[in-house]
C-alpha cells in the first residue's frame, strides 16, 4: 500500500500514529469525515455527552505562572488549527475563568478540531510522517508543539532502539501538525473507556499493521474497512465486559465465545485478526503501561473442533457460557466475593473452574473443559446441603451446557 519512515512495534505511540493513518485512510483520506465519524460513533453516547474521559496530566494544561502564561498542549493545538477564530488573547481569557481543556474527550475540544478550516482543508503526504532525532528533540514530522505526556507512556521503546546512542537521554517529543492529528484520531478511534484509575485502548496488533500495508491498494481498502467493522465492535464489546471484569481471563472468555463477532467475521470473510490492548494508569503528571494484553478474534475458534466431542451444538453451548458470565449471574458474584469480607463458600471451585475454561477455550487444552464441569459439580456439592439458591444454579448450569 505505502511504505512510511516509522517503525511498526507495539509501542503505545507507533500503535497511536498508525491507527490514526488507517483510520483516515479508511475514510478515503477525508480527515473531516474520519474525526467525526471516530468521535461520534465511537466518542459519544446516544445522548451527546462523551463515554468517558481521557484526562490530561497536569504538565499538559495550560497555566498562569506569575504575570507569565503558558499556553500547552490542547490549546496549542487550538491554536495552530484556527488562528483566525481562537488567539492567544482568548486562550489567556479562558486560562484566567479555568475554562482550559483538561480532559482530550471534551465536546468543545474536538469539536473546535472538527470545524477548523485546516481539518476541513486537510491533505498530507503521509511519507512526510517521519521521525528525525537532533540534539535532544525527537521530531514526527515536524517540530511545531511538544506532544502530551500519554504519548510519552512507553518512554520511546522501540524508537530508541533505531538511535541506540540516544536511548540515554531526556528527548522531547516533538510534532507537526499533520502528525499530532493523526494521533489525535488514532487515540479517539483506540479508546475504549475510563475505570479510574485506567484508561484503555485496542490497537490492531503491528503484524496486522504491517499485512494492511503490504496489501494492494484496491485490496487494502477492502481489508480496512473489514478490519474497522470488526474492530470497533470488538471494543464495544471490550467495553461492555471491562464494567463487570473480575480477572483477565473473563475478558478471554467473553471475547472467545462471542457469536456476534464469530458471524461478522463470516461475513466479512475473516479468519483471523489481532489486536493490543493496552491498560494505561494516570500517574500524578505522568502514565504508565499496566499491561498489554494480545487478543485474537477467530471465524472459527479452535476450541470447536474439541468441544464437538463434548456438545452437541458448539454454537449454543458458546451462547449459553456467555451468557453466565454476566456481572449479575452467580459466577461473576462468586469471583468478586474474593475482595470482600463475605467470600463465597464455592470461590475458590468457580475460580478453578473459570481458570479451566481459560485453558480450554483460549489456550486449546481439552482438559480444561473437564476442569470447568468438574469444579461446577463441585461447587454444587458445597452448597446442595445447604440448600442455597446458587446450588440449584450450578446444577441447571451443567444440565443446559451438555446440550
Amino acid at each position: 500500500m505505502f511504505n512510511l519512515n516509522m517503525p511498526v512495534d507495539s509501542t503505545f505511540l507507533s500503535e497511536s500514529i498508525y491507527e490514526g493513518i488507517l483510520r483516515y485512510l479508511v475514510h478515503g483520506g477525508n480527515m473531516k469525515e474520519a474525526f467525526q465519524y471516530t468521535y461520534q460513533s465511537r466518542i459519544l453516547t446516544r445522548n451527546g455527552t462523551p463515554i468517558g474521559i481521557l484526562p490530561l496530566a497536569g504538565n499538559d494544561l495550560s497555566v498562569k505562572k506569575g504575570d507569565r502564561y503558558e499556553i500547552r498542549f490542547p490549546e496549542k493545538v487550538l491554536l495552530l488549527l484556527n488562528p483566525s477564530r481562537i488567539s492567544e488573547e482568548l486562550i489567556k481569557k479562558w486560562i484566567d475563568e479555568k475554562k482550559t481543556v483538561k480532559d482530550l474527550l471534551s465536546k468543545d475540544f474536538v469539536e473546535n478540531i472538527i470545524s477548523s478550516n485546516y481539518v476541513s482543508q486537510f491533505h498530507t503526504d503521509l511519507k512526510n510522517i517521519s521521525i528525525k532525532i537532533e540534539k535532544n528533540d525527537m521530531n514526527i514530522g515536524g517540530d511545531e508543539l511538544t506532544g502530551p505526556q500519554i504519548l510519552k507512556v512507553d518512554r520511546y521503546t522501540g524508537i530508541t532502539s533505531l538511535e541506540e546512542k540516544y536511548a540515554d537521554k531526556t528527548i522531547t517529543l516533538r510534532f507537526s501538525r499533520d502528525a499530532m492529528l493523526l494521533l489525535l484520531l488514532g487515540i479517539y478511534s483506540s479508546y475504549i473507556i475510563f475505570d479510574k484509575p485506567y484508561i484503555y485502548f485496542l490497537f490492531f496488533s503491528p503484524d496486522e499493521v504491517l499485512y494492511i500495508l503490504s496489501t494492494p491498494k484496491e485490496e487494502a481498502e477492502r481489508l480496512l474497512y473489514s478490519y474497522f467493522l470488526i474492530k470497533d465492535r470488538t471494543v464495544e464489546k471490550v467495553r461492555e465486559i471491562l464494567r463487570g471484569l473480575v480477572v483477565n481471563e473473563i475478558l478471554f472468555l467473553e471475547l472467545a465465545l462471542s457469536i456476534d463477532l464469530q458471524m461478522l467475521m463470516s461475513r466479512e470473510s475473516i479468519d483471523r485478526i489481532s489486536m493490543i490492548l493496552f491498560k494505561i494508569a494516570k500517574e500524578g503528571n505522568t502514565y504508565k503501561i499496566y499491561e498489554q494484553l494480545p487478543i485474537t478474534i477467530y471465524r472459527e475458534p479452535p476450541f470447536y473442533k474439541v468441544l464437538k466431542k463434548y456438545v452437541r451444538d458448539p454454537i449454543k453451548f458458546c451462547e449459553n457460557i456467555s451468557r453466565e458470565l454476566l456481572p449479575n449471574k452467580p459466577i461473576l458474584r462468586a469471583l468478586r466475593s474474593f475482595s470482600s469480607k463475605n467470600k463465597f463458600t464455592e470461590a475458590d471451585n468457580i475460580l478453578r473452574a473459570i481458570q479451566g475454561l481459560y485453558n480450554f477455550i483460549v489456550i486449546g487444552n481439552p482438559a480444561g473443559f473437564l476442569q470447568f464441569y468438574r469444579e461446577i459439580y463441585n461447587a454444587y456439592n458445597k452448597l446442595a446441603s445447604k440448600k442455597e439458591e446458587r446450588a440449584n444454579y450450578y446444577l441447571r448450569l451443567l444440565s443446559r451446557l451438555m446440550w
